[in-house]
Order: C-alpha cells, then sequence, then structure tokens
C-alpha cells in the first residue's frame, strides 16, 4: 500500500477541517502518515515529518501556505515531493486551491511528475547553517551596525559589500 505524509497548520479551522475530509478520502486506499500535531488535531496517532521518508512515504501533502511547506521541507534532510494545499491568500509555492485538494491527491496517486527546486547551502564565518529555501536572510543583532559581506557561488566570490541585512 502506498504511503503519503501530511502536515498542516494547527491553528486554522479551515485547515483542519480540510485535514479532514482528506483523512476520510484517503483511508482504506493509502496509508497516511501525519504530522504529531495534525495528528493530534484529529485523534489520530502522528509520524514525524523527518521520519517520513524512511517509512517509504512517496509524497507529503501540506495543507496551510508557504510557511507550512518551509517549515515541513526545514525538518527533512532529502525532502519529500510536497503537494501544497493553500488555504490562505497569495501563495507562491503552495498551487492547489482547496477546491481542488481531493481531485489532484487523487491524480498523484496514479503518479506525478516532479519540479526539482533548488536549496541554498548557508555558510556564515565558516559556520554551515541548515539548508535553505526560498531565500536567506542575514540581519544583525544591533540594526544601526554595518557587517561585511562575502558571497560566493560555488565557492567563487560574487560580490563584496556592507549593509545591516542582506536576502
Amino acid at each position: 500500500m502506498k504511503r503519503i505524509g501530511m502536515i498542516s497548520r494547527c491553528d486554522r479551522f479551515e485547515a483542519i477541517a480540510l485535514v479532514k475530509k482528506i483523512h476520510q478520502h484517503l483511508t482504506g486506499r493509502i496509508e497516511l502518515l501525519i504530522d504529531p500535531c495534525t495528528a493530534e488535531e484529529i485523534n489520530t496517532q502522528g509520524t514525524p515529518v523527518e521520519e517520513m521518508r524512511e517509512k517509504d512515504a512517496i509524497a507529503l501533502i501540506s495543507v496551510g501556505g508557504d510557511g507550512t511547506i518551509l517549515r515541513a521541507i526545514q525538518k527533512m534532510k532529502d525532502p519529500l515531493p510536497i503537494l501544497g494545499v493553500n488555504i490562505g491568500t497569495t501563495g507562491f509555492l503552495v498551487d492547489v486551491s482547496v477546491d481542488e485538494a481531493l481531485t489532484t491527491i487523487d491524480k498523484i496517486l496514479s503518479g506525478f511528475d516532479v519540479v526539482e527546486r533548488e536549496r541554498l547551502s548557508v555558510a556564515i564565518n565558516h559556520k554551515e547553517l541548515p539548508p535553505a529555501t526560498n531565500e536567506v536572510v542575514i540581519i544583525t543583532a544591533n540594526p544601526a551596525k554595518i557587517l561585511s559581506y562575502t558571497i560566493f557561488i560555488n565557492d567563487k566570490i560574487c560580490h563584496r559589500y556592507s549593509a545591516n541585512s542582506t536576502i
């Protein structure tokens, strides 16, 4: 039986309502691995997102917005393909509306293509940080303080400048 992970915003009624609908829709057809916070909201057992790949999940359904996807990606060393269902307003990473959710999920059960997204490797003063998705924001602890930045791409200096922050 196929396994798919699911995570959602747990602070929005409409997200949890959709999770319940998806759970009912998929029960008996696939095994759902549900993030512990989301699982608690629907009274079922949870599986941490970072364990879903090793438990053979083929994809992750994210119910929320861009932030929900970004938090899920941050938890995974090797992110699963993600289907983002948007319950908010404008989303740049979420591309499925609530009305299209069940139909789209049914389609991915038959197979899907993955659009790869790059992640950024980040180091500050030679200290490696977790990979970043979307962008990296570096700011000083004191807003009026100026830092010197050297930006490298593939170990080659791309740009040097001074500022109180960089994106």
